[in-house]
């Protein structure tokens, strides 16, 4: 500290010079909402000697003018600092003419100095700067620092201090202060100089003005970037990297747009603590399940309160104003406020339960059904079958009980679901439409594995109303989070579809990166027809010793080379995300278990049949896509029921009004659509199969029984029956995924797409060991493109899956397709193809064989 005088707590030089009377005053941190983003950082922790800060600590404690923060230096080796990060801060201070930061402080009346300033980015946005002056902490009392940015710049002579390139506001110590204390308040930025305009230049703002601003959202992306690493950068760019999904500060990004890579803008969220800090909550208004048990991804919070969400919906609103005009910002990815890696769905609690039963749900929860009800409790008491003593005394139910019908057909319980599932949808939907109020430019919703139905009575993530949600508030895209399961990418490409946005896809990241996600999500991006492909990764992807690395470095000349559209299936498969919420084990992974046995992050290795190959990789439908119209122009929809399925009411004559007019459907099991869920919320049995097997036969048909597939005794046989212009057939036995009777009806369904008239587009023989798909024309080239894959056996590790070897497939095509064609597959074994030309690339796996449509081909591996 050479040549300077620390600034002790009697208020002395430049700090008193108050020259004129503020212009503006910006709050960063009053500690009144609790810790306001401060966090602490030293070298033990940094130099990965430790797990978490030993040398410093940071506690919010009540001060004579309401709460403060006490910062504590303990002994040890090393530096130690605490901080708050910014983010948009600097360019909203650069506007308002900011030119100093003021703060109350109160020292421990020791001989002690900290050092207080800025850490902002060099000029060349690659190197971190420390602007900083020293503090003594000689005073008890309270007193105000004014540190001028003209002196913090000038602790580093011959550098520049810029707003736009802010990183934090620190207090530095060590260990070697300890023991050392202090108490910080009331920080705040001033525009009190005129000096403003030195300080607001962005070091990148000419060179982006030049710039062309961008227009939609490339094709391949990544979560982050490699920052200040330029050979790191390098390698994104050589990868054909072109977007990336980040929240960081605007210079950054400006950087790495004059690379050529754009933003697709990360709103982030507050901290869960954040969200109720100064709202007056006691633990007994915590989320928290019947146990009191906490949630289980770490997010603890109340957010069922709306005073909670209120403060989100701010947040929301701050981000996306802030960075709506930047002309390097492509789009806006919004959070969830409650999950863990911010996607569309709830956490369940750390034993599995649902998180409802605070105070703020429990009174959310009244009050939805006091607005149900119009406010009368006889009628609600009546309806649930049970005395209620007061609105006061209602309870969430515990649940979901199980009765022969395996669901929990109790009134209270259908009321509780529609409640939560109703929550989470308008607290998503409240946030769309804050952003869609500063933007124009795309949004975007995350959601992952919970729509697949497994746990999805407790997580929800229900695709249509969430893509319905953001259809309405488009420009818009999904990003489904699961693109290495073949069932869930058609799900979600279907229903984009169906509501006119787009599809990111993007596979598992880390820690659980395996080699045969990455393989499954390039076939299903392009089989499927994704719009933009995100990888997921925290560095591997620029760590040229990383098998991630190499992977997709084979990888994404392939993704980058085709475009591929929707190509909608004449046949469909009915994922009912309603049915989740009455079955006994929340959960519905009936469609996901039986769509593909190797195409897929969940069973692949259970030995499960395909029931998608035989149907020609078909579309995935659930409750709110049936009754938006999403069987119109389909021929087939197949239910693979294993216990009891129903859906909505809505939906329920959605489906007889399409049987009606010609349709096909296929069910399984006495409880396939044998209740329904009315408008009122109550369940009513209405006969299996919606009803449509106890009509009377049309035109004078009786009953016809269609062959049982063989295996384990199941069934006799079949139920065929005319139902209007359409037919619907039924067995009367539940699918169980492992038994032969599953794999027996893959022969069945095949036979029955092809009554109904369903057109699959190609077909590979022998059997259904490979999969053969019909992705569309390329946009690019114009050919037909298909995609093989050659799965013989999923395998988890940083080497792919086992493919097929020593075999030969005969690949058919629908006579309709004529012209070019083209068929990607990747595999590490090829022998010769016959009836085409074939490019095979042992090093990348990449085999393309193009050929000439009609015709068929005989490939050898």
């Amino acid at each position: 500290m050479k040549g300077w005088a620390a600034l002790g707590l009697l208020a002395c030089g430049v700090g008193l010079a108050a020259a004129r009377a503020p212009v503006r005053v910006i709050t960063v941190s009053d500690f009144e909402a609790g810790l306001d983003g401060w966090w602490t950082n030293d070298a033990p922790l940094h130099e990965r000697r430790a797990e978490r800060p030993t040398l410093i600590s940071l506690a919010r404690e009540r001060s004579a003018t309401g709460h403060c923060l006490h910062i504590r230096f303990h002994a040890g080796s090393g530096w130690a600092n605490a901080a708050v990060n910014f983010s948009d801060e600097g360019d909203a201070w650069a506007a308002a003419g900011v030119d100093e930061i003021r703060l109350r402080v109160r020292g421990d009346g020791s001989d002690r100095i900290v050092r207080m300033g800025f850490q902002a980015w060099a000029d060349d946005l690659v190197t971190p700067l420390m602007f900083e002056r020293p503090v003594a902490l000689a005073s008890r009392e309270w007193r105000e620092i004014r540190l001028s940015l003209i002196d913090l710049e000038g602790s580093l002579p011959g550098r520049r201090l810029r707003l736009p390139s802010l990183i934090s506001f620190q207090v530095n110590g060590s260990g070697d202060l300890a023991p050392a204390e202090l108490w910080i308040d009331d920080v705040k930025v001033v525009s009190a100089h005129g000096q403003g305009k030195r300080f607001a230049e962005s070091p990148l703002a000419g060179r982006v003005a030049a710039m062309k601003p961008v227009s939609g959202l490339p094709r391949l992306g990544n979560w982050a970037y490699p920052g200040r690493d330029v050979a790191a950068l390098q390698q994104c760019k050589e990868l054909g990297i072109e977007f990336s999904s980040n929240g960081d500060s605007a210079v950054q990004q400006q950087r790495v747009f004059l690379e050529g890579i754009v933003t697709s803008h990360s709103v982030g969220r507050p901290s869960g603590a954040e969200l109720i800090a100064g709202l007056g909550l006691s633990d007994a208004d915590m989320d928290q399940d019947s146990k009191g048990k906490r949630s289980g991804e770490g997010v603890e919070s109340s957010f069922f309160h709306p005073g909670a969400i209120r403060r989100f919906d701010d947040f929301v609103r701050k981000r996306v104003q802030a960075r709506a005009d930047a002309p390097w910002v492509a789009s806006f990815v919004l959070s969830s406020p409650i999950s863990m890696y911010g996607e569309v769905h709830y956490p369940a609690s750390t034993e599995g339960g649902f998180l409802v039963h605070g105070a703020a749900a429990k009174a959310n929860f009244r009050a939805w059904l006091k607005r149900r009800y119009a406010g009368d409790l006889k009628a609600l008491a009546a309806a649930w079958g049970e005395p209620v003593a007061s609105w006061d005394a209602l309870e969430p139910p515990d649940g979901p009980r199980s009765d022969p019908s395996g669901l929990d057909r109790r009134r209270s319980w259908s009321d509780f679901m529609h409640w939560y599932a109703g929550w989470l949808e308008s607290v998503s939907e409240r946030s769309l439409r804050v952003a869609r109020s500063k933007t124009r430019k795309p949004l975007a919703l995350m959601l992952g594995g919970p729509k697949i139905g497994l746990n999805q009575g407790v997580c929800q993530g229900n695709i249509g109303p969430i893509a319905r949600m953001l259809g309405r508030h488009g420009p818009a895209f999904l990003s489904d989070t699961d693109s290495q399961t073949l069932f869930s990418c058609r799900y979600t490409r279907a229903a984009c579809s169906q509501y006119g946005i787009d599809l990111m896809v993007e596979h598992v990241g880390p820690p659980y990166l395996q080699a045969f996600h990455q393989v499954n999500t390039v076939h299903n991006a392009i089989a499927c027809g994704s719009d933009f492909v995100h990888l997921a990764t925290l560095g591997e992807l620029f760590d040229p010793k990383h098998w991630f690395h190499a992977i997709w470095r084979d990888l994404a000349p392939v993704v980058r080379r085709y475009r591929t559209g929707y190509v909608k299936r004449d046949a469909a498969m009915f994922h009912s995300y309603l049915t989740s919420w009455y079955r006994w084990d929340r959960s519905n992974g009936d469609c996901v278990k039986l769509y593909d046995a190797s195409n897929t992050l969940w069973f692949w290795d259970k030995g499960y049949p395909s029931w998608g190959r035989a149907l020609g990789s078909p579309d995935v439908l659930d409750d709110a896509m049936i009754e938006d119209g999403g069987l119109a122009g389909r021929k087939l929809l197949v239910i693979p029921n294993t216990g009891a399925t129903l859906t909505s009411r809505k939906a329920v004559e959605a489906l007889k009004r399409w049987v009606r007019a010609g349709g096909r459907v296929i069910g399984f099991g006495r409880g396939c659509l044998e209740y329904v869920i009315e408008p009122d919320r109550r369940l009513t049995r209405i006969g299996t199969m919606a009803g449509m097997l106890a009509v009377a036969p049309a035109q004078g048909q009786g009953p016809v029984v269609t062959p049982a597939p063989g295996g384990r005794g199941q069934g006799g046989g079949g139920i065929e029956r005319r139902y209007g212009k359409g037919s619907v057939v039924w067995y009367p036995d539940a699918v169980d995924p492992g038994s032969p009777f599953a794999r027996a009806c893959m022969q069945l369904l095949a036979d029955q797409a092809d009554r109904a008239g369903v057109r699959r587009w190609c077909r590979i023989e022998p059997g259904w060991d490979a999969n053969l798909i019909y992705a569309g024309p390329d946009k690019v080239t114009g050919r037909h493109l298909f995609v093989l894959d050659l799965t013989r056996l999923a395998r988890n590790g940083p080497e792919p899956q086992e493919f097929w070897k020593d075999r030969t497939f005969t690949l058919t095509f629908d006579p309709s397709l004529t012209g070019d064609a083209e068929i990607i597959a990747i595999t590490d074994s090829f022998r010769s193809v016959t009836g085409g030309a074939a490019d095979w690339q042992p090093r990348t796996r990449v085999l393309t064989i193009r050929l000439r449509l009609p015709g068929s081909i005989m490939v050898e591996v």
